[in-house]
């Protein structure tokens, strides 16, 4: 009995001190540690030494950010997300993130697929639920901050809100749980019902000709074609009907017959009310005159009709005097406050511009 019992205890110990090394190891953490429903979170197991902390100055150094804004993700789409997360006085990190509807519970099944794309990351699945984490080779910080890098790629079939579970752990390297310092947080993101082709106007002698493709359709109702003066204010000209449910590439045409120069978007909305908007496109109707189209993707007023002695004067909504430019086919805005800017041409007429 005496050499059970002492075996038995012998393999405690080393269980916990396994326990010890996995968890204020490089390795990665076990699923299902990202604070979400029907999750724990690293606090709770393991550095149990301090709170969860869900708010403050450090906890608001964490950040996730994609090439698009995370409210205009598209279906069936693969996007390179960021994370990031900074201690001044840390130089070792962790981390687990989890992605799941935006009205989860705690069965849930996570929402798209995420992908490892360089050594620093990992990815498990645990249930219905598949998790990023750090790998063994991605928790050091020399300069007190850390990036990590992954894929995801939204599902074909799903479109509204989610959410990004992301558990992260500044340790202070001491090789125990003692002193590290979780924090939880979430990052609120939508999956767009309509995956955008292109948009794009082209003028003809009688008409605004607005076309618009799509590559997938998740419940879309219709859209609105919305045109506008001075990008602020927009009025619905037509609608279209959508396709519903449509995995193939979709073509639509609508003809403006009032043929000015003039901004447009296409408003998508799905069968519940829901709605998303299109990048804008400009029509250059040209009368032989001067043009100024500002394009807001590129933060660049684009200048037609300039030669290159002549002169342009931006200034305020009050006259003051912001920008001059000689013989330029492009005014740079992107330092600009958003808001209404005039442009005095040399013959002295003044353009607005609304800048946003």
């Amino acid at each position: 009995m005496k050499k059970i019992i002492s075996f038995g205890f012998v393999l405690a110990l080393l269980a916990t001190a396994s326990q010890l090394a996995f968890t204020n190891s490089n390795s990665a953490p076990p699923a299902g540690n990202t604070n979400a429903p029907g999750n724990g979170n690293c606090a709770s197991i393991c550095h149990n030494s301090s709170s969860l902390v869900t708010s403050g100055s450090l906890w608001n150094n964490i950040s996730l950010t994609s090439s698009v804004p995370l409210g205009s993700f598209q279906p069936n789409t693969t996007y390179t997300m960021t994370l990031a997360f900074a201690d001044p006085l840390r130089t070792k990190y962790g981390f687990q993130l989890l992605v799941l509807p935006a009205a989860a519970n705690a069965s849930s099944a996570s929402v798209g697929t995420l992908a490892a794309t360089n050594a620093s990351v990992t990815v498990n699945t645990s249930g219905n639920r598949s998790y990023v984490s750090h790998s063994n080779s991605g928790t050091a910080a020399p300069g007190n901050s850390r990036t990590w890098e992954f894929d995801w790629t939204t599902p074909a079939a799903f479109n509204g809100g989610v959410t990004f579970y992301v558990v992260i752990n500044s340790s202070n390297n001491n090789f125990s749980s003692s002193g590290d310092i979780i924090y939880a947080r979430t990052f609120g993101a939508t999956v767009l019902p309509v995956k955008w082709l292109y948009t794009k106007v082209n003028t003809t002698n009688n008409e605004n000709i607005i076309a618009w493709a799509t590559a997938s359709e998740t419940n879309n109702s219709h859209f609105d074609i919305e045109k506008s003066d001075n990008l602020k204010e927009w009025r619905s000209i037509g609608r279209l009907d959508g396709k519903g449910n449509s995995d193939d590439i979709n073509h639509y045409m609508f003809a403006d017959e009032e043929k000015t120069a003039a901004y447009y978007r296409i408003k998508q909305t799905d069968f519940d009310g829901s709605y998303a908007y299109s990048s804008v496109v400009f029509a250059a109707v040209n009368d032989g005159t001067r043009q100024l189209v500002y394009k807001p993707e590129s933060k660049l007023i684009e200048v037609t009709g300039m030669h290159h002695s002549q002169t342009l004067q931006v200034l305020k909504h009050n006259g003051t005097l912001v920008k001059t430019i000689i013989g330029e086919d492009k005014i740079d805005v992107a330092d600009f406050n958003p808001g209404v800017y005039f442009i005095q041409t040399p013959s002295g007429s003044f353009e607005k511009i609304f800048i946003y």
